[in-house]
């Protein structure tokens, strides 16, 4: 193995941060701009590694290394864009100082819920029909029921609750 196939996961990943960059420069959104570029470093990882002659366990490591770097970036992306936390900080940070009442105007539950279902219908994650939400596509349940299951099986629990209609 020389240095090059040694480092493909993080050209993958290097490539996966520039096209987010550019995707959404162009008018993508986020979201879509990072699965698209998550898909384009994959690409980029499995075929360098096939084309550089790597057996299929070289290929294997080098999409897990791959993932887990996306899905490291995906989450700092995430942290950024919707972390409540993150924004109270940089809003503090911005103006100094915010009196309770100001920061309960901002950030009203009623006011993140709307945002956070206005995203999901924009994305066409949730549907509405007849005044109530469906599921609307399958991909972000399945990334959800995978991390629950996953923080099942490593941690033994879950910080989830999923109640009955």
């Amino acid at each position: 193995m020389n240095w090059f196939q040694a480092f493909l996961p993080v050209y993958g990943l290097a490539a996966d941060m520039a096209l987010v960059v550019l995707l959404s420069r162009c008018g993508l959104s986020l979201l879509k701009s990072v699965y698209a570029a998550f898909a384009c470093g994959l690409g980029l990882v499995l075929a360098s590694s096939w084309f550089s002659g790597a057996a299929f366990p070289q290929l294997l490591a080098d999409s897990l290394c791959f993932a887990a770097l996306g899905y490291g970036f995906f989450h700092f992306l995430n942290m950024g864009e919707t972390a409540r936390r993150i924004r109270l900080l940089l809003e503090l940070e911005a103006g100094g100082q915010l009196a309770e009442a100001e920061i309960l105007s901002r950030y009203s539950a009623k006011d993140i819920v709307d945002v956070r279902l206005g995203r999901l219908l924009r994305n066409g994650q949730i549907k509405e029909l007849d005044g109530r939400y469906v599921i609307g596509g399958s991909a972000v349940l399945f990334m959800a029921m995978a991390l629950v299951a996953l923080k099942k099986i490593l941690l033994g629990k879950t910080n989830v609750e999923i109640s009955g209609a």
